[in-house]
């Protein structure tokens, strides 16, 4: 590894320093901004003036102070840049717009919009961003950049979808390349687990002294992101936070046929609803698989068994809710499961923050939250106490897509020590 800086990306990597700062904490002084950041009041007046001229920072008010001039106050100004989030979920689109401050200005959400080909859901998406830009009034030159969010596995790389399970006829997609081509504008391309624990970092600009955290989503399947001090695990192909294989059916529980299951864990909604029916909770269905583009000799069998499970998964929920004995103990026997896992990964990785999230969150947290803060409340032996906190997300069920928007701002916007490294 080469450890040397790059003398000419320091005024850069300073302006970020500087930007990081006011976001995490607006309204501060020059003088306070150079405690805050350890840079000179002179070079964080000089930044200060290049910030303030590109229209990223602006002043705020006055802040009067015992002896001398009332300082000035400063912040960024969220107008200033946008970037777009999309995330492709088996049962979901969604497209979010976030500006500069990090705060959503719109959201769309399309239900079923991945039963077309991906040709035609691309095009879709292109056009259904064109028209949240301009309902809003935003102007094109502002945004700089989008972020894509998927299932994965994926190709990193190559910006490619790999074999998403729930997502037939995608294989080998191209999608970081299409959507760059119809948007007209740079794509980030990570999976949606990623993107998840990128945008809770980014939101949570108070919480200064997180070191380690763990973002659980809980989806069509379940995966966690991990972030260190601010900084993403993504393994070595980007596809870190695979854990179905964590819930792999116990000897005492149903093994159902591939095709009603794909690649389903034991806490999935398509696992838990299969189960449910097949304990007479909820009522049996057939759902006919659907053609791809016309050819019946290509059937996309998930994306119709997905809207039946998502429907069928919010009636167990219900049950359960409603004290129905059977719901009840099978949502309260895989809170028990995510429970465990989330214990082993919060000892094996030291974690101080648990986040969770995803778009089936707020469906299982009155059954699963007490089974983790249970687990989570009891010293096991050996264990250095510490200080652990556990909370929901802050973005809601659109984590995928605020979360991929949130990716283009922290590569664009957060000093990482990695751009001062010389270069080859």
């Amino acid at each position: 590894m080469r450890l040397g800086a790059n003398q000419p990306r320091i005024g850069t990597f300073n302006e970020r320093v500087i930007l990081d700062a006011l976001r995490r904490a607006p309204g501060q002084s020059l003088t306070e901004l150079s405690s805050t950041t350890g840079l000179a009041v002179p070079t964080v007046s000089g930044l200060l003036k290049q910030l303030t001229s590109r229209g990223l920072v602006s002043a705020i008010g006055t802040q009067r102070v015992e002896r001398g001039r009332p300082r000035t106050r400063l912040a960024l100004v969220p107008e200033a840049r946008f970037s777009v989030g999309i995330h492709l979920d088996p049962t979901v689109i969604t497209i979010a717009l976030l500006d500069l401050a990090g705060r959503a200005r719109s959201t769309r959400l399309e239900q079923g919009a991945l039963d077309d080909p991906p040709d035609v859901v691309i095009e879709r998406i292109v056009a259904s961003t064109a028209s949240m830009i301009a309902a809003e009034g935003v102007d094109r030159s502002r945004i700089v950049g989008a972020g894509v969010a998927s299932p994965g596995p994926i190709d990193l790389t190559g910006g490619r979808l790999v074999d998403p399970p729930w997502l037939p006829g995608w294989q080998g997609v191209a999608l970081r390349e299409e959507l760059e081509e119809g948007l007209e504008m740079s794509v980030l391309f990570e999976k949606d687990t990623t993107a998840a624990v990128v945008g809770e970092t980014w939101l949570r600009r108070e919480d200064g002294d997180v070191n380690v955290l763990l973002f659980v989503y809980v989806g069509v399947g379940i995966g966690v992101g991990v972030t260190t001090t601010g900084e993403v695990l993504r393994g070595s192909t980007g596809n870190a936070g695979e854990i179905g294989g964590f819930f792999e059916p116990a000897a005492d529980e149903p093994v159902f046929p591939p095709s009603v299951t794909a690649a389903s864990s034991s806490v999935d909604p398509s696992y838990l609803v299969a189960w449910a029916r097949d304990l007479g909770i909820l009522e049996e269905r057939v759902v006919e698989p659907a053609e791809v583009a016309g050819d019946p000799a290509v059937k996309r069998s998930s994306l119709p068994q997905l809207a039946d499970i998502d429907h069928a998964f919010s009636e167990l929920c219900d049950e359960a809710d409603s004290g129905e004995p059977r719901a009840l103990q099978l949502m309260t026997a895989a809170g028990a499961k995510v429970a465990r896992m989330v214990e082993v990964l919060t000892d094996l990785m030291d974690v101080d923050t648990v986040v969770m999230g995803g778009p089936y969150w707020g469906r299982v947290q009155s059954f699963y939250e007490p089974e983790i803060r249970e687990r989570l409340s009891q010293r096991r032996r050996g264990q250095v106490r510490r200080r652990l906190t556990l909370s929901s997300s802050l973005m809601g069920e659109s984590a995928g897509a605020i979360g991929a928007a949130a990716m283009v701002l922290d590569e664009r916007y957060v000093p990482r020590a990695a751009m001062l490294a010389v270069d080859d």
